[in-house]
């Protein structure tokens, strides 16, 4: 049986205390859905079903206290009124990638305003495409990968579906770090406070002393807890094709390797490739990947909840070195998914990771930090949701709504990775966004050769190294 928690005020606790370290305002997510074949008659409509969306998860409702700091609370009487007020439409932009962006790095006030708000981007007469853009924003502290599709799906079904009934709002859960400690004794859980005050300054150090492989935008600046300054994140996007998603599937399965581990072997050779150093023996960087947790606690619910429901786990290997020329490549892929499948398996490095967040990063533990150059503290993090989990064709006033386009613009704390990479397969197609804070050049470059090289992830053959794939795909001489 899981514990409910009391909506008037509950705790903000595990990765959900990460995003409070930046005072000047919540760090925005952002999920860009296209719609091909939308009616425009429907628009009115939208508020209505965004509204009864927002009173089924208690977490889209939620407003976070200053006093007591780290709490928040769930609003009982959201109005129609009230949601109206959350829904845009714009009939007039046709730069769909600045204006998502813009918004991305607004800041807003996480003590008075509800915490996701849409913008509903009609298609501009003469614009290269005729698609319907839905853009979900929402605060990251009650937002990850999943948690956009979750709203997405129940929205468009609400559309073509339209109901009457009252809303039965979903129990407000514990976030994940409390149901992680759930059984454990009081002699363990006092044990792992030990380990983590031993093993802080080691994890504060290691932090302190990472170095970026790619050159980070000129705005970056030092992260200083006592003076913390907003600076921008940005955004761009890439797609795969079909045949080359259906190649490095039938390729992935030949080799008994899930497509994960062949994405993580084109993110490092495309960092290699970005910082000119394709042919290291022994190349090294920080990889992490963000994981959804709601199918891995014990007491997991027969509904998908919106929220803070992911962890991180590191790839321990890739930092120690990777010989470039001399690995083949998909033993590289089955190695990252052996480590990936014991970095998120481990109850222990998951206890550790989302306890550190908890005690040291938020904003009652500001004054005890260091401070960070730059606010670097890894290279990469893949944000990986793959293939959407939903129907992505309605039926919406008589016409059938196809999606074509999904994207999500993860943000991340002032203290933190140098880019995020997320991506999901809709229309048969990888989508990819990077959201990043690298120089511009060297963002693009990344990107477009992570989608060059997996979209050839079918033609890796069973002898390539890692150079040598990249030597073939990327025509480098």
């Amino acid at each position: 049986m899981h514990q409910q928690l009391d909506e008037s005020a509950f705790s903000l606790d595990g990765f959900e205390r990460l995003f409070t370290s930046s005072p000047a305002g919540n760090h925005i997510v952002a999920y860009i859905l296209a719609l091909e074949g939308f009616d425009p008659s429907v628009i009115d409509d939208i508020p209505r079903a965004f509204h009864r969306v927002i009173l089924k998860h208690p977490r889209m409702r939620a407003l976070q206290n200053i006093d007591p700091p780290l709490t928040a609370r769930v609003e009982q009487n959201v109005t129609l009124s009230q949601v109206k007020e959350l829904v845009t439409v714009y009939t007039n932009v046709s730069d769909w990638e600045s204006h998502s962006e813009k918004w991305f790095n607004t800041i807003r006030d996480r003590t008075k305003l509800l915490p996701f708000f849409l913008h509903v981007l009609l298609p501009v007469l003469g614009a290269s495409d005729s698609y319907t853009r839905l853009i979900l924003y929402g605060d990251h502290t009650f937002a990850d990968g999943l948690s956009g599709p979750i709203i997405f799906d129940q929205l468009l079904t609400e559309l073509a579906e339209p109901t009457t009934h009252a809303v039965v709002s979903y129990p407000l859960l514990p976030a994940i770090f409390p149901r992680l400690l759930a059984g454990l004794s009081s002699t363990q859980r006092f044990l792992e406070r030990i380990a983590l005050k031993l093993l802080r300054p080691i994890a504060v150090h290691q932090i302190l002393t990472e170095k970026p492989t790619l050159p980070l935008h000129p705005t970056s600046v030092d992260w200083n807890p006592r003076n913390i300054t907003h600076q921008g994140q940005f955004a761009i996007f890439g797609m795969g094709t079909e045949k080359g998603l259906v190649d490095a599937l039938a390729a992935c399965r030949s080799h008994k390797v899930t497509l994960m581990g062949a994405i993580v072997a084109c993110a490092v050779i495309a960092t290699a490739y970005t910082a000119n150093r394709a042919s290291d023996s022994k190349f090294m960087m920080t990889l992490e990947m963000d994981y959804d947790m709601r199918e891995r606690v014990k007491d997991k619910v027969d509904f998908k909840p919106v929220g803070l429901n992911s962890l991180i786990a590191a790839l321990s290997f890739i930092k120690s070195g990777v010989d470039l020329p001399g690995t083949p490549f998909w033993s590289f892929a089955q190695k990252s998914k052996k480590e990936l499948d014991a970095a998120t398996n481990s109850l222990l490095d998951q206890r550790f990771n989302t306890m550190f967040v908890h005690n040291e990063i938020n904003m009652l533990t500001l004054e005890k930090g260091p401070v960070f150059p730059k606010g670097f503290s890894a290279d990469l993090n893949i944000s990986n949701l793959l293939r959407y989990p939903y129907k992505e064709t309605h039926v919406i006033a008589g016409k059938e709504v196809k999606m074509r386009h999904l994207y999500f613009m993860n943000s991340y704390p002032f203290l933190g990775n140098a880019a995020i990479l997320f991506l999901v397969t809709v229309d048969g197609k990888v989508h990819s966004t990077l959201a990043h804070r690298l120089e511009e050049n060297a963002a693009r470059t990344f990107l477009d050769t992570f989608v060059k090289l997996l979209d050839a992830v079918g033609s890796a053959r069973d002898d390539d190294t890692l150079t040598q794939f990249a030597t073939r795909v990327l025509a480098i001489s």
